[in-house]
């Protein structure tokens, strides 16, 4: 008879090649989830994620108050610019400011509307260097956005915003009329009519200002006491040639220094902010247009005294949670400012 037959030796490492090949597979599918679900996240969620991943400047914990949130043109995310809905949305989302587009229709009202929204409502009718002054305000009132919304009045607007109780700031941001030149035409009956309305409106809490420096100073002649603001800022050959770089040349205004800077975002570093705060000035430094998460991130950290957006909602909840770390920052700093004790010597 034959010897029997050996028995089957068990092979060594299958079942651990199974397990491997098992997390492989879990792995290839948790990937492949991650992928086809990144898309899914809003923008915004991924934004305020980044935004906080770092601990907030003692330089931003140093103000005395977390900078204003002014949404540019109210909640763009959400509705078209200068709509009621848009700013209803940015005022129930939590902006304190909302600025508002200002220009002069045809037949004198004034209407909340910008160049860009214009054309975005009159598509092929549009005509390149067309401008709100070219139109009358039944032309404007006429025109309406695919969910329906309307062009405003800026008094309408005002009204709206101005009950608000977390509304600290309206900003009047006022367009003037340009002829064939690029002259603009129309500065001082443009600040003339915004003056009279804010006071028709009891606007307290309404600042007003403009790329034409014009318009700034007629503002302040006329009422000394409104709070206007003067635009900063260098990145056209024009604006150079007009010393719009310059945060300091309402001095030889001959009128009342205006109460805000608006700077334009490329030229806000801590140099323009220590030139803004010298020798005690109460001037506060507004930035535009602040949309990028890395942008708004930096602007936070200099400490600027508030931000203009198209997001609001994503700048509302990155100062909030840089503002709840607040305490940890101060205490740190007082930790580490506190002259410390030496050794005792025996």
């Amino acid at each position: 008879a034959g010897r029997p037959a050996r028995p089957l030796r068990r092979q060594r490492g299958g079942l651990g090649r199974s397990w491997l090949w098992l997390g492989l597979g879990l792995c290839l599918c948790l990937l492949v989830a991650l992928f086809l679900w990144r898309p899914l996240l809003s923008e915004d969620s991924l934004d305020e994620s980044f935004l906080q991943q770092t601990l907030p400047s003692l330089e931003f914990c140093m103000l005395e108050r977390p900078p204003l949130v002014c949404a540019h043109g109210g909640d763009t995310a959400r509705f078209p610019a200068n709509t009621a809905d848009a700013f209803h949305a940015a005022i129930v989302g939590g902006a304190d400011c909302v600025e508002v587009d200002c220009a002069r229709t045809r037949d004198g009202e004034l209407a909340v509307l910008h160049v860009r929204e214009l054309q975005q409502l009159m598509g092929a009718a549009f005509k390149p260097g067309m401008q709100v002054g070219d139109l009358s305000w039944p032309e404007l009132a006429a025109l309406v956005w695919p969910g329906g919304q309307r062009v405003m009045r800026v008094r309408e607007a005002i009204l709206l915003a101005s009950p608000a109780a977390t509304i600290d700031c309206i900003t009047l941001d006022l367009k003037t009329y340009q002829d064939r030149s690029g002259k603009p035409v129309d500065e001082l009956v443009l600040a003339e009519q915004v003056i009279q309305m804010v006071h028709e409106t009891h606007c307290s809490n309404c600042l007003i200002w403009a790329k034409s420096d014009k318009v700034v100073i007629a503002i302040k002649k006329a009422s000394p006491g409104q709070r206007a603001g003067m635009i900063v800022m260098n990145e056209t050959l024009e604006a150079r040639e007009l010393m719009m770089h310059d945060p300091h040349r309402s001095r030889g205004w001959g009128v009342k220094e205006p109460e805000v800077i608006g700077a334009h975002h490329a030229f806000t570093d801590h140099a323009l902010l220590k030139s803004v705060r010298h020798d005690g000035q109460s001037q506060k430094l507004f930035v535009w247009t602040i949309n990028d998460p890395q942008l708004m991130l930096r602007m936070l950290d200099l400490g600027v005294d508030a931000m203009v957006t198209n997001r609001p909602a994503l700048a509302v909840s990155a100062i909030q949670w840089r503002t709840e770390r607040c305490g940890q920052v101060l205490a740190r700093h007082r930790h580490w400012s506190s002259p410390r004790q030496g050794r005792q010597e025996v």
